[in-house]
């Protein structure tokens, strides 16, 4: 499984974080767990939304580890694994993060 964010909707969780705005209709909760990861690198040196984008992947694949079925697998299973990635909407890339 690849975790990749687009900046667009990272770049709407860190208005969220610093305007302390709340985005109308379902917009809303797509951005809301994106918004922890704007959350940890806000004020890092960098660039916000960059910074934010490359948490975000990380941040929500260590927040869903501990509640996937498939990370309780047994030994003679193989385990699946998941990578974060960032997703350059222009370009059509996908960028594997470590």
């Amino acid at each position: 499984m690849c975790i990749a964010f687009s900046s667009g909707a990272v770049a709407a969780a860190c208005e969220v974080v610093e305007k302390y705005i709340k985005l109308p209709g379902s917009i809303g909760p797509m951005v809301e767990v994106i918004v922890p990861a704007a959350e940890a690198v806000q004020g890092k040196p960098g660039d916000f939304v960059d910074n934010a984008v490359r948490e975000a992947p990380s941040g929500l694949q260590r927040r869903l580890r501990p509640r996937a079925k498939w990370s309780r697998t047994s030994s003679r299973t193989p385990k699946r694994r998941s990578w974060p990635a960032r997703y350059d909407l222009d370009e059509g890339r996908v960028e594997f993060l470590s």
